[in-house]
This record gives C-alpha cells, sequence and structure tokens, in this order.
C-alpha cells in the first residue's frame, strides 16, 4: 500500500503528481496534484488513504458516488472523475485557490453573510429536492469552498452514514462520525439519529455564527449543550437584524421550527438585492405622525395655516400604532408560529382604522401579502410532506408540522397530517 507524499505518484499509469497536500480529515486527505496527461493542476481527495478498503467497501463507495456524480448546481464542487487506486476511492475535483471558509472566521462582511447562506442554502436544497434525496451531515466552514467567481461552494456530499461508519472500521478511529460534533444539531445526539434536512440547517446557522463572531454557537459541544439547556447565544457587532434573526432561526433547537433551505435561499436573495439596515428596522409609524406634526407647527409659525385647535389625543389611535408596532417588532419570518399571530393583530388593527376611521394607511395590503407569503409556505410544506411520504420518510410529519404552525386551520395540512400519523405511530 502506497504512502501518500510530495512528488509522489497516484493513480493507474501514475496519472498525478502529488505537489503538497491541501488538507485532510479522519477518514481522506486532499492533495494539490498535476494531471501529467492534461497539465492540469486539481484537487485529489483519497479515501482511507494509505489503509484502503475491502471490496465490499470499494463497492459501497462506487454505488454512492455512482448516485452523486452527476448531480450538476453551481454552489456544488462536481467532481470530473471518481476511481479506485490500490483499494483506495479517490476524486477528482477543481481546484479552489481560495480554499475552504475556515479562514474567514470572524472577517467577514453583512454582503458576504448573506453570500454565504444563499449559495449554501442554494446548495443544499438542491440535494434535498433529489429524487433519492441526499442530506450532507457534515456541513461547516471546512467543507464550504470559495470557487473563482466568488461563489461559496459544497464539498463532501453523497457520504452516507453507512460509508462514514466502514471508513471508521477501516482506519480504526473512533474520530469519525456523521459530522464534526461542534457543528452537529441537537437530535443528532439523541436515541433516533437518522439524519434529516434540518439537521444541515442547523450545521448552516452554526457555521455562519463562526464566521460573524469568529466564536463557534455552543463551543466544541454543539447542539449537545442545546440539549443540557443550554440557550442560542446573541449575535453583537452591527448586523442587521434580518441576519441575526435568520441565524437564529437555524438554530433553532427544534428541527421542525428551523427554516427551509430553499426559503433562505429565497430570502438571503431578496436581501441580496436590497440590503437590509444594520440595527435597525427604519422609521416606526410614530416617527411619521411626529414628523407631520412638526411639518405642521413650522407651516403655522411661517404663516402658511391658521392656528391649529387644539386636539384630543385619541387614544384608540395610539393603541393601533401600539398593536403595529409591537407586531412588526415581534415577527420572525424564520419562526414559523410568529405568523399566524402577526395576521390576527393586523386584522385587529384594521378593524379599529376602519371602525374609527383612523389617519392611518389601510392594513388590507399588508394582510393579503402576508397570507400569500403563509399560503406559498404551506403549499411548499406540504408538496415536501408528500415527496418525504412517498418514500416513507418522518420528514412528511416534521413538513406538515410546519405547515400547522403557520397556520393550525389549515384543512389539507390537518387531513395529511392525521393521515400520515397512523404510518408513524411513534410519532
Amino acid at each position: 500500500m502506497i504512502q501518500l507524499e510530495e512528488n509522489g505518484l497516484f493513480g493507474e499509469h501514475n496519472r498525478y503528481r502529488l505537489i503538497r497536500q491541501l488538507g485532510s480529515g479522519g477518514f481522506s486527505e486532499v492533495w494539490l496534484a498535476a494531471d501529467i496527461q492534461t497539465g492540469v493542476t486539481v484537487a485529489l481527495k483519497v479515501y482511507a488513504p494509505g489503509k484502503g478498503l475491502d471490496e465490499s467497501g470499494v463497492t459501497q463507495f462506487r454505488k454512492e458516488f455512482k448516485m452523486v456524480f452527476n448531480l450538476n448546481h453551481p454552489n456544488l464542487l462536481r467532481p470530473s472523475h471518481y476511481d479506485v487506486f490500490e483499494r483506495m476511492p479517490y476524486l477528482i475535483l477543481p481546484y479552489c485557490e481560495q480554499g475552504s471558509c475556515n479562514k474567514l472566521a470572524g472577517k467577514i462582511d453583512e454582503k458576504t453573510a448573506w453570500n454565504f447562506l444563499h449559495d449554501v442554502a442554494s446548495g443544499l436544497a438542491y440535494l434535498n429536492g433529489q429524487k433519492t434525496p441526499v442530506i450532507h451531515q457534515d456541513i461547516k466552514p471546512h467543507n464550504i469552498l470559495m470557487d473563482g467567481n466568488g461563489s461559496f461552494v459544497i464539498t463532501d456530499f453523497g457520504i452516507s452514514a453507512e460509508a462514514r461508519s466502514t471508513l471508521r472500521q477501516s482506519m480504526k478511529s473512533d474520530l469519525l462520525s456523521a459530522g464534526t460534533m461542534a457543528y452537529m444539531a441537537p437530535e443528532r445526539f439523541g436515541e433516533n439519529k437518522e439524519p434529516i434536512f434540518a439537521s444541515d440547517i442547523w450545521s448552516l446557522g452554526a457555521s455562519l455564527f463562526e464566521l460573524m463572531t469568529g466564536e463557534l454557537p455552543f463551543g466544541e459541544h454543539g447542539g449537545l449543550a442545546q440539549n443540557r439547556g443550554a440557550k442560542i447565544p446573541r449575535i453583537h457587532g452591527n448586523w442587521s437584524e434580518e441576519l441575526k434573526k435568520t441565524v437564529h432561526g437555524c438554530l433553532i433547537k427544534e428541527p421542525w421550527k428551523r427554516p427551509k433551505a430553499l426559503n433562505i435561499a429565497k430570502e438571503s436573495e431578496k436581501y441580496l438585492i436590497q440590503p437590509p439596515l444594520p440595527k435597525t428596522k427604519g422609521f416606526k409609524m410614530i416617527h411619521l405622525i411626529m414628523a407631520a406634526s412638526i411639518a405642521l407647527v413650522i407651516g403655522w409659525c411661517a404663516g402658511f395655516f391658521t392656528a391649529p385647535k387644539p386636539v384630543k389625543p385619541n387614544p384608540i389611535l395610539y393603541e393601533c400604532i401600539g398593536i403595529i408596532e409591537q407586531t412588526d417588532a415581534g415577527f420572525n419570518e424564520n419562526d414559523l408560529t410568529t405568523w399566524k399571530e402577526t395576521m390576527d393583530k393586523y386584522r385587529e388593527a384594521n378593524r379599529l382604522i376602519e371602525q374609527y376611521s383612523l389617519p392611518l394607511p389601510n392594513m388590507q395590503h399588508r394582510i393579503n401579502n402576508l397570507r400569500k407569503k403563509m399560503d406559498e409556505l404551506i403549499n411548499v410544506s406540504i408538496e415536501n410532506a408528500k415527496k418525504a411520504f412517498a418514500v416513507r420518510s418522518e420528514m412528511a410529519l416534521f413538513a406538515l408540522k410546519d405547515a400547522l404552525a403557520i397556520d393550525p386551520d389549515h384543512a389539507e395540512a390537518n387531513a395529511l397530517y392525521e393521515q400520515y400519523v397512523k404510518a408513524f405511530p411513534q410519532r
């Protein structure tokens, strides 16, 4: 069995010359290599280096890589070749000169954070949406690279828990788990350790938290600390409230309350087009009323208006303003339980505006837009539930819980939940 070393040759017919090691993990090594046949510089990823796998392990790897080899998305680092050399599976990947995101910890700005969210979530949404859904299981800055176009790309996807177990046995290491502990969601430490989509979302949140603050949200213990009662730490610094809420939503302990990858990608794209203001939500309605009052006083002093008669304060007006402001402050798109509460409060405010002819904008436009977004999210959750149930995945129940968190009275979601829960009685 050959050992990997600088200037060594690797592959059939000694096709690749190893230049230098780019990184290593518990069960693989990545080398910068020169393809002698083409003269192209590539990244060579070797599994079970110096050890190799037995025949069943090689067969298993070949089968798994066949499933993901043809996946094609701009935010996935797609391999150009797969083979086995001396019982060591290996991949040929594009060389990303800028390397992984590890070096960005504590050094990114708001725009880079949204780009990271958008790109990684887009890649995860693509993996989750395959006919045979792919769950990454090891999202962390080390597995997110920056390509030559400035995009973030996911690597190391498509390795199942079974394949990791095979590698663990081959490498005789207890350190090889399906994921790195600091980035593992709380449910990964429970009795049912079957990976789910939401676990990757938690890992995404932990990764971005680290890139924004330079620290891990729960230290090296990851979601295990949440299971022991730890709260999600606050993010300090000049970040927008929208960004902080998104990261917080990803790190929620309950998997069914976390945002979906596709929704994160869409929201991130919106904020990349029109960036939110850091630390503020802009002018509140009360500020607009104060500004109008000041304008009236200035106009009166300048002689444009006659002196106004004293007006008795309208308590209902300020009650309505308070309802709207408190509702806006408490609404979190990533916390699905706030959607219906927000809708109810908006309707109450609109009732007061119409009943007492208050000098405030009509709320019907907000109500219609919110209802439209709620219906879109519910429909996505129902479709995800149907796909998951078709392959007998318990994620069907999690998806329906999302829909019912948004609207507990939704007829179709309730009917499907009653039907599906019978297939998973333990839930």
